[in-house]
C-alpha cells in the first residue's frame, strides 16, 4: 500500500469497525430489554410486543447520536406459523426530522407483504450470523428510500430471533465517505461483497453500479479486518 493510501484507507476502515460496534451495543441493549419482559419459550410475537417501548427508546437513541443513519431496529424472524404477522420493530426519521415507529405489510395474505426473510441483509445475519452490509437498493415494501443497510444477528433467550441493524440512505453516505474518498489520489470506490460500489470519488464509480470484473489498472484493499465484506477499489 502507497503512504499516500494508508490514512484514507484507514478512516475508511474505522468508520465501518466503529458503525457495526455501535450497531452491537444496540444489539446487546435490545436483547437485554428483550430478555428482562419475556421468558426463553416466548415466540417472536410476545418478544416483540413485549418489548416494543424499550427497543423503541433504544433506536431513537442509536440515531440521535449517528445523525447519518435514517432508521434503527430490530427486525424478527418470521414465526413458525407461515400465517402469521411478522414482526417488525424499526424506527426512521421522516421528512420534518422526527422519529416514528414504521408500519410495514406483516400480514403474509396482504397485497403489500414484505418478504424480508429472503433479502440478503436478512438472511447473512439471521441464519449465517455475521454482520452484513446490503446495497445501495430500494427498499420495495420497506421503508422504500434509496439505502445501504447494516445488520448484525439479534439473540435473545440464548436463540438467534431476527436481525437487528440500521438504514443508511445513500446521499447521506456519501455525505460522511465522499470527503475521505477525495483524499485518495485517482479513482476509488467502496465495495460491497457483491463488487457494487457503494460510494465513490468518480462519475465512472456511481453508487448502485455493480462491476463484473475489477476494471484493468485497478486493484483491490481490504477494509479493516471485514474478511472481504468491504474492499476499496483503487489504482
Amino acid at each position: 500500500m502507497t503512504p499516500d493510501l494508508d490514512d484514507p484507507v484507514g478512516d475508511l476502515a474505522r468508520w465501518f469497525a466503529d458503525t457495526f460496534a455501535d450497531i452491537g451495543t444496540m444489539n446487546r441493549d435490545f436483547s437485554a430489554e428483550i430478555e428482562r419482559h419475556t421468558s426463553p419459550g416466548d415466540d417472536v410475537a410476545r418478544l416483540a410486543d413485549a418489548a416494543r417501548d424499550p427497543l423503541g427508546e433504544r433506536a431513537r437513541r442509536f440515531l440521535a447520536d449517528h445523525p447519518s443513519a435514517d432508521g434503527a431496529g430490530l427486525v424478527f424472524a418470521r414465526p413458525d406459523d407461515a400465517g402469521s404477522p411478522s414482526a417488525i420493530e424499526w424506527w426512521e426519521r421522516g421528512p420534518d426530522g422526527e422519529v416514528g415507529r414504521c408500519q410495514f405489510g406483516v400480514d403474509p395474505a396482504g397485497a403489500r407483504f414484505y418478504e424480508y426473510d429472503r433479502l440478503e441483509w436478512f438472511t447473512r445475519a439471521y441464519h449465517d450470523g455475521r454482520p452484513w452490509i446490503a446495497g445501495p437498493y430500494i427498499d420495495y415494501l420497506g421503508v422504500e428510500q434509496y439505502i445501504v443497510t447494516l445488520t448484525v444477528q439479534a439473540v435473545a433467550h440464548g436463540r438467534a430471533v431476527g436481525a437487528a441493524g440500521i438504514d443508511i440512505r445513500v446521499r447521506d453516505l456519501e455525505r460522511v465517505l465522499l470527503p475521505i474518498l477525495r483524499r485518495i489520489p485517482g479513482e476509488a470506490a467502496v465495495l460491497n461483497p457483491h463488487n457494487g460500489v457503494l460510494v465513490g470519488n468518480s462519475s465512472r464509480l456511481l453508487a448502485g453500479d455493480r462491476l463484473p470484473e475489477i476494471p484493468d489498472g485497478f486493484r483491490l484493499t481490504d477494509l479493516g479486518d471485514t474478511g472481504s465484506l468491504l474492499r476499496l477499489l483503487h489504482r
